[in-house]
């Protein structure tokens, strides 16, 4: 019987295998919402008006965005939560943020000032944002709708429907050509940038809302509240379904997307699975909070934010 539970134990270790090492732990005070990468630096918005930009050899903080507070409906001044943001090639970043009274906002920061593009007046409920190129970006709404939208001109080229429910999360691909919408119906809606029409529909493994999408290498992940992961291949739209032990609101596709890493179960820990064999690589334990955002800087490093404010750096071991 102790041969059969050594056996069992020393099968278990092996299956997830240490594979990934906790390298760093950096704490921002702040329920993180968005972390993107750009020429060797990590930007990173957070619920309390913060933008940071970080070295991502040393960690340290090169510059910190900090936002006026605002007035709620009580007549309070609290610091804008920012929804989401992202950053161009030439280092200048586009975000969403609350505005007065529950509106949205949307920004451009170019050489450290604020630029207002879409103010709270026009009572636009944009959730997500994307560059597209150095004067383009696309929005996405609550709504279901996907906007493109001109920084110079600061104008709407199109709004379109992509959907018939709530809007859950929306990520474009590496080529900029195409965008992928996830919604609480768990279908993912494929749109064409340039037109906003909708050109596939990648259905069948999620059955209720969503929670995140990625795009990368040709392949949509999507995962939500029915506990379960889908990887589509765009180009023919069959899926594969990986499982987990609770809600899945944060997940990560790496560069090739042979991997994809997502929250597993409710001790917050974080389950990598090889998206060709659907073997398990490793499960990143440690995180005290929700894991909220997930992403892999290539094949070997993993980065992931909690609502606790804390950003936990992984990497493969040699």
């Amino acid at each position: 019987m102790f041969r059969v539970l050594l056996l069992f134990f020393v099968v278990i270790g092996v299956s997830y295998g240490k594979v990934f090492k906790k390298t760093d732990v950096i704490d921002l005070k702040s329920a993180i919402t968005e972390i993107r990468f750009r020429d060797g630096k990590l930007y990173v918005s957070v619920e309390l008006g913060k933008i940071y930009v970080l070295d991502i050899k040393t960690k340290k903080v090169l510059k910190e965005f900090k936002f006026p507070d605002i007035e709620n409906y009580f007549g309070e001044l609290n610091p804008p939560k920012i929804f989401s943001l992202d950053v161009c090639k030439n280092g200048n970043i586009i975000l969403v943020s609350e505005g007065y009274d529950g509106t949205r906002e949307l920004k451009f920061i170019k050489d450290g000032n604020f630029i207002p593009i879409i103010s709270g007046k026009e009572r636009i409920s944009m959730t997500k944002v994307r560059f597209v190129d150095d004067n383009h970006v696309i929005v996405a709404t609550t709504g279901d709708e996907i906007l493109l939208v001109s920084l110079k001109d600061k104008k709407i080229l199109y709004r379109k429907s992509v959907g018939m429910a709530t809007f859950s999360d929306m990520e474009i691909n590496e080529e900029k050509s195409l965008v992928a919408v996830g919604d609480e119906s768990g279908d993912v809606h494929i749109a064409s940038v340039k037109t906003g029409e909708v050109v596939k529909d990648l259905t069948g493994i999620n059955v209720d809302r969503l929670f995140n999408v990625d795009f990368r290498a040709g392949k949509v992940a999507s995962g939500g509240r029915d506990r379960r992961v889908a990887v589509y291949d765009v180009k023919t739209g069959k899926g594969k379904r990986f499982d987990g032990n609770f809600l899945v609101f944060g997940l990560g596709l790496s560069p090739s997307a042979r991997y994809i890493a997502y929250l597993y179960n409710d001790k917050n820990d974080v389950l990598v699975v090889d998206t060709v064999t659907g073997s398990k690589v490793d499960l990143l334990t440690g995180h005290d909070y929700t894991v909220s955002i997930v992403l892999f800087l290539d094949e070997d490093t993993i980065i992931i934010g909690c609502d606790d404010g804390k950003i936990f750096f992984w990497r493969r071991q040699p």
